[in-house]
């Protein structure tokens, strides 16, 4: 049976994750749903002239660790659609440092989130919606963990921009 480790043993181990990403890992934003905005008098309801109601979502810039990319393809009738499968790493000590809020579920991340990731140039960003969030990193038999594996896609058909526009 392994020791239990907290303190300074726990914060090492968080450290060392964040040192691992900020070398190997790309630049990102993770796009927090923070619920509904008060009325979007900018956006008004098409059929019924009404002021709308627009989600939320606030930006936290975060090295993130990406890695298994699989790409489907399918043809339609207009062209293709692509649906892209993706997997991230998200340490909790960047997460932090980034002032990213606990929700009531006492995580830093949520399904429904979006990840904004940036090519290496960081001219090109590819957004993916928040699929699944798993902690991940369990420093022997405590309770602390270095951060969240995260399962992403991105589809043809409903683009996570439009959640963060």
């Amino acid at each position: 049976m392994g020791l239990l480790r907290s303190g300074k043993d726990a914060s090492y181990f968080c450290n060392l994750a964040a040192e691992v990403t900020n070398l190997f890992g790309a630049k990102g934003i993770l796009y927090r749903y923070h619920g509904k905005e008060d009325d979007n008098l900018s956006g008004k309801d098409p059929i019924w002239d009404e002021p709308t109601t627009t989600a939320f979502f606030e930006p936290y810039p975060l090295p993130i660790q990406w890695y298994d990319y699989r790409s489907n393809t399918t043809a339609v009738e207009h062209g293709r659609d692509e649906d892209v499968d993706a997997s991230a790493f998200l340490t909790l000590v960047h997460m932090i440092a980034a002032g990213v809020p606990i929700d009531p579920s006492k995580e830093y991340v949520a399904a429904g989130d979006v990840l904004a990731i940036h090519t290496d140039c960081g001219s090109e960003r590819v957004d993916y919606d928040i699929i699944q969030y798993l902690r991940q990193g369990w420093i022997d038999n405590s309770d602390n963990f270095v951060g969240y594996a995260l399962e992403l896609k991105r589809r043809d058909k409903y683009v996570p921009q439009r959640k963060t526009l």
